[in-house]
């Protein structure tokens, strides 16, 4: 059953005196290593007003007990359990569900936090009036501890700004290989544009669900801005150090699901012709590289499945940027002037 709902507008009531500013939500799954680590780094934020809703996903090993533990000591604690594996989407969904905060702050089971991240970002959104503020990720490797630098170029996160959808979506755009899609975020939201927009993580998606989630707010008028401060430590296996996601259809259905949101809003954005143009293109792109991530695995009937999907202008666009990358790459490895810049 799907938990992304079609958009609305709902009356919509402030925390009552007492309730938490933030809600941050952990889902966990098999997380005995590290849950208590990422836990932590929330309870230890120099902003005190929170509370840390933990879902244990139906694990099998001791992340419940490591849970019910943390909750016995902080009371800020406040531990959820699924009897069986439900997935991230519905375990961040049960946790928004639960949540009292005027926030809502995500945080994955095996990363964790800079201590002032929360007081930094809660300051800039409200001097900026921001719903939305996403910082740098600082990739981090899981087994090592070696730190890989930041998440996302930093030639455009030097300061504090305020992006748009179309921006959104072009830096979260398939197949770079030098940064992270701007998907991987993990924003701070205040809580009221959620639920004012009836909106949940789609359960029938395991990959995209992050960027269809912050796409839907801001076609629904959120705000959101970038900050370049690394304030959220982000872990990875040293076999996933790639940028670039394992391509799969869901992230085309991720997609799909963009533009229904866009078609079936209230009110019709002004902008509304430009962002689905953009969307054209980039399901041709995300189809394009599916396509070839099935011929590099020989997984050739799957190839052959969408290839006929793909518009000639998408083949265009692809073989047009690969040349100019090779170029590019060229230009750096030998020293050419730089007739060819990386962009985003």
């Amino acid at each position: 059953m799907t938990k992304i709902y079609s958009p609305r507008v709902v009356a919509s009531e402030n925390s009552a005196p007492g309730h938490p500013e933030v809600s941050v939500i952990v889902p966990a799954f098999d997380a005995e290593q590290f849950v208590k680590a990422a836990v932590t780094s929330a309870l230890s934020q120099t902003m005190r007003s929170l509370e840390v809703i933990v879902i244990d996903d139906g694990s099998g090993d001791g992340t419940a007990q490591i849970i019910r533990d943390l909750a016995a000591k902080d009371r800020r604690v406040r531990p959820l359990f699924n009897t069986t594996r439900q997935g991230v989407s519905a375990a961040r969904n049960t946790g928004l569900n639960a949540a009292k905060g005027n926030y809502i702050a995500l945080l994955d089971a095996d990363d964790a936090w800079i201590p002032n991240r929360l007081e930094l970002m809660l300051r800039v959104m409200k001097n900026r009036g921001l719903d939305m503020l996403a910082d740098q990720l600082e990739i981090i490797e899981f087994e090592s501890g070696k730190w890989h630098g930041p998440a996302f170029n930093s030639s455009w996160m030097t300061t504090a700004r305020e992006i748009s959808v179309e921006d959104f979506l072009q830096r979260d755009w398939p197949g770079y290989h030098y940064t992270r899609n701007l998907g991987l975020m993990k924003p701070l939201v205040r809580r009221r544009n959620i639920e004012d927009a009836g909106l949940r993580f789609d359960e029938r998606l395991s990959l995209g669900e992050d960027a269809l989630f912050y796409v839907c707010l801001m076609l629904a008028g959120a705000r959101l801005g970038l900050i370049p401060d690394a304030l959220y430590l982000y872990s990875v296996r040293p076999n996933s150090l790639s940028s670039s996601p394992t391509p799969t259809m869901q992230l085309v259905a991720a997609n799909a699901a963009m533009v229904s949101w866009l078609h079936n809003l209230p009110n019709r954005r002004k902008d509304a012709s430009e962002i689905e143009y953009i969307l054209r293109r980039r399901k041709g792109a995300l189809l394009i590289q599916y396509l070839f991530w099935c011929l590099k695995t020989m997984r050739i009937k799957q190839g052959f499945g969408v290839a006929h999907l793909i518009s000639i202008n998408s083949y265009y666009s692809w073989s047009l940027k690969f040349i100019l990358h090779r170029l590019w790459r060229l230009q750096e490895r030998f020293g050419l002037p730089r007739l060819i810049t990386k962009q985003l």
